[in-house]
């Protein structure tokens, strides 16, 4: 890493990783810093499937993040060859988030503010449909050379109701050509 300063993480699926408390570290040319990390236990879980919207089939292979109210806590999933996820939490309400370019490769766009899920009593079941893609842009993201960037995060959103989004990083084909 560059010198400076940086809040560290210790994020595993069936756990929880508290981002207020989170340590931060100083680190400093040349140097290698030591932390301990701790996770959360959680003591409920939030399950659910993802279907895409229009044809209700399972998406498979989308990665998630659930932030607790106030994004003092998170917890991170897979869904599963079914679309099911599971999710480690405590009691809070989460917004789930869905990983916008694993949901471009399935075709469907993302969330912009990802469904709210009550945990508070216990534990929860959801299901949650995406909206399918209808367009596609395309481009290619240039430096100040006109030169092509590999690895640019690129991101988009509806400009009247900023209800859906898409994300995607340029490819290593980009930058060859």
């Amino acid at each position: 890493c560059p010198t400076g300063q940086f809040k560290v993480l210790a994020i595993q699926a069936g756990s929880l990783t508290d981002l207020a408390n989170a340590p931060l570290v100083s680190v400093g040319a040349g140097q290698t810093v030591m932390q301990a990390l701790s996770l959360l236990n959680p003591d409920r879980v939030i399950t659910g499937t993802l279907l895409d919207g229009p044809s209700g089939a399972p998406l498979p292979g989308i990665q998630l993040i659930a932030r607790s109210s106030g994004d003092v806590t998170v917890a991170v999933g897979t869904t599963d060859e079914l679309g099911i996820f599971s999710l480690a939490v405590n009691g809070d309400n989460w917004t789930l988030d869905f990983f916008g370019p694993d949901l471009a490769k399935a075709g469907c766009v993302a969330l912009q503010m990802g469904p709210t899920v009550d945990a508070t009593g216990g534990s929860a079941n959801v299901t949650v449909n995406t909206v399918r893609a209808t367009a596609l842009v395309q481009g290619r993201v240039v430096d100040e050379s006109n030169q092509p960037v590999a690895g640019a995060y690129v991101s988009g959103m509806d400009n009247t109701a900023y209800l859906y989004g898409s994300e995607e990083h340029t490819s290593e084909l980009q930058s060859r050509g």
